[in-house]
């Protein structure tokens, strides 16, 4: 790794590359949805389980190392990355 995003630009294209057929099928779906081929409990059925699929890769992929949301720990982290690029010499 030449810079400290590079496993995360993996990891996102990874990430996208399960995410992708979901939303194709997603796409497909709404096709039939909007042409009224689906009641509407199989519409809902439809959209809990896209729901499902789409949470268990988020978990998969932000578990451990999930971004702040606090905001004291957004002000540290955010002074980090300042701190780690001042010693890189890139700002």
């Amino acid at each position: 790794e030449h810079f400290p995003h590079d496993g995360r630009k993996k990891e996102l294209r990874e990430l996208l590359d399960e995410l992708l057929p979901i939303y194709e099928n997603m796409e497909a779906d709404w096709q039939m949805i909007a042409l009224g081929h689906y009641t509407e409990q199989e519409v809902i059925g439809k959209a809990t389980t896209y729901a499902q699929e789409i949470e268990k890769i988020r978990k998969h992929y932000f578990k451990e190392d999930a971004l702040p949301v606090k905001p004291k720990l957004i002000e540290r982290a955010d002074a980090e990355v300042k701190q780690y690029y001042a010693n890189k010499g890139w700002c």
